[in-house]
């Protein structure tokens, strides 16, 4: 069964099987394409308010699950979560995750974090336990975007996302006692 969907995990395959889900549903995508979508496909949280903000940092927690008997992904499946503050309409890397790979063909590969954004996962394992991932956001402003893009295209090839989360210090500050 393939889905691009928000789940609670009982409309969603019954293979799949995630610990650690932070609430009661969480988002999930596997094998996009074969239901008729063009990839990649974009998931945008839009006009988050950030002002006031600054040391702004994005934490989401990623969680994929294996067939079990190998890994799923492709070289060239991904999930890339980036950000734009103030509607530039330019998104900067923020988390990306993507096959431990660097060949142009080939299966079954480990979902890593992808630390230096070149199309390699040569991070930390995407596995079936949602995992806290997060990254600190250069820059600040009134209004932030996040973008969550899809690019998986075979079956078993999963990715679930859930509790995204924009957290910064507050630049308010309290007048000294007199």
């Amino acid at each position: 069964k393939d889905y691009f969907i928000r789940t609670d995990g009982s409309n969603i395959s019954s293979g799949i099987s995630f610990s650690n889900v932070q609430g009661s549903y969480f988002f999930a995508a596997q094998d996009i394409d074969s239901e008729g979508a063009s990839l990649p496909v974009t998931l945008i949280i839009d006009d988050v308010d950030i002002s006031g903000y600054s040391s702004l940092q994005l934490k989401v927690y990623i969680a994929e699950d294996d067939d079990g008997s190998n890994q799923d992904w492709d070289h060239n499946d991904y999930l890339k979560i980036d950000y734009d503050i103030d509607n530039t309409g330019s998104f900067s890397n923020g988390i990306h995750v993507q096959a431990e790979v660097a060949s142009s063909s080939g299966s079954n590969y480990v979902p890593r974090i992808d630390t230096n954004f070149d199309g390699i996962g040569n991070g930390t394992e995407i596995t079936n336990t949602f995992t806290q991932f997060s990254t600190n956001i250069s820059g600040t402003g009134s209004l932030i975007d996040i973008k969550l893009t899809f690019d998986l295209d075979s079956g078993d090839e999963d990715i679930a996302v859930d509790n995204i989360e924009i957290l910064g210090t507050a630049s308010t500050s309290v007048d000294a006692p007199t």
